[in-house]
């Protein structure tokens, strides 16, 4: 299979796969006259001049285009994908478990300075933003997409603001939940499991993306709305228990990266 790149002011973003040009396409990020590298070539051609590329410009071809299968959407197509992208990502690992050595030594230092309750809920804020950006990383590694200075400037810090702001508000959102008998955090949390991805992918506001994330997970009759909810009751779990995040956490953040981007192009 092809693999492609895009002429982004002179740099190659990429590689992605055909599934990934489409999305970009029908979400109108890439238009007709984009230049696109496939594979090694040497120069870039217009999207159009691309064969397998150019069908998804023409919307009464689109609707006879070879359709692109997805997996069968279960729980166990999901866990094993997402343990071959961890095993493949291995530094994502390190990454998940620098968040969680960070976590407790800052939730130790606030419940020390402030108590119990404030420091363990401004702690509980601190490490939902750690997960944001845990999943915008995770997203963008589960494309193949590289890191760079160019990443961080054009594409992270824009929407480092809002992104920071929706762990604040939705971490109280989860915390209030808590407090609530633990059914309506898990509520929240699935609902609204896709925020970070609307906000990085789509520079949307917190409420657009809210909005945005909650359709997402409605989305074909709920089709994978069963699999989000156990994989954030597993993910729960393996926070109490602590230990396995390092390895749970990117299996977790790559299967809705999976998720996220096969119900994106459908």
């Amino acid at each position: 299979m092809s693999q492609y790149f895009i002429d982004a002011s002179g740099t190659k973003d990429g590689p992605h796969d055909l599934l990934t040009i489409m999305r970009r396409i029908r979400s109108q990020k890439i238009g007709p006259e984009t230049l696109i590298f496939v594979d090694d070539a040497a120069a870039s051609l217009p999207a159009t001049q691309i064969h397998d590329i150019a069908i998804f410009f023409s919307q009464s071809n689109l609707d006879n285009a070879p359709k692109l299968d997805l997996p069968a959407v279960n729980l166990i197509n999901v866990l094993r994908d997402s343990l071959r992208f961890t095993f493949d990502h291995n530094i994502m690992t390190v990454y998940a478990g620098a968040i969680v050595l960070l976590g407790i030594l800052l939730a130790a230092g606030l419940v020390g300075v402030m108590g119990s309750y404030m420091g363990g809920l401004l702690s509980w804020i601190v490490f939902v933003i750690f997960h944001y950006f845990f999943f915008v990383c995770t997203l963008r590694a589960y494309r193949m997409q590289p890191f760079s200075l160019d990443f961080i400037n054009k594409h992270l810090a824009p929407v480092l603001p809002v992104l920071c702001f929706s762990g604040i508000v939705l971490a109280l959102m989860m915390f209030g939940g808590f407090l609530l008998l633990v059914v309506p955090a898990i509520i929240v949390a699935v609902y609204y499991i896709f925020v970070p991805f609307f906000i990085y992918d789509r520079r949307m506001s917190l409420v657009e993306a809210m909005v945005a994330s909650r359709l997402l997970v409605q989305k074909h009759n709920r089709r994978y709305q069963k699999i989000i909810e156990m994989l954030v009751i597993m993910h729960v779990g393996s926070m109490i228990l602590i230990f396995p995040i390092p390895v749970t956490m990117p299996m977790f953040a790559a299967s809705l990266s999976k998720i996220y981007e096969d119900l994106s192009i459908t």
